[in-house]
């Protein structure tokens, strides 16, 4: 990541693979992550909120709104 921009894409394949090693627990992992570097890498902090919100999309049981279900 350092050096280069990080694509959503990066965000997803991280958010997988933190769901697959910790299942239910990955987002609030993620936003404890997020938590640690707040106040010494504010970049590094937004992009494990940003893991954070789809680590929690990915465990989400049901759809919001008007989500289509797949």
């Amino acid at each position: 990541m350092a050096g280069s921009l990080l694509h959503e894409r990066e965000v997803w394949e991280a958010a997988i693979f933190l769901v697959s090693k910790h299942g239910k627990d990955a987002p609030d992992l993620a936003r404890f992550r997020a938590g640690q570097l707040e106040e010494k890498d504010a970049l590094g902090a937004r992009i494990w909120s940003f893991i954070a919100d789809a680590a929690a999309e990915i465990v989400r049981a049901e759809p919001v709104g008007h989500e289509r279900v797949h």
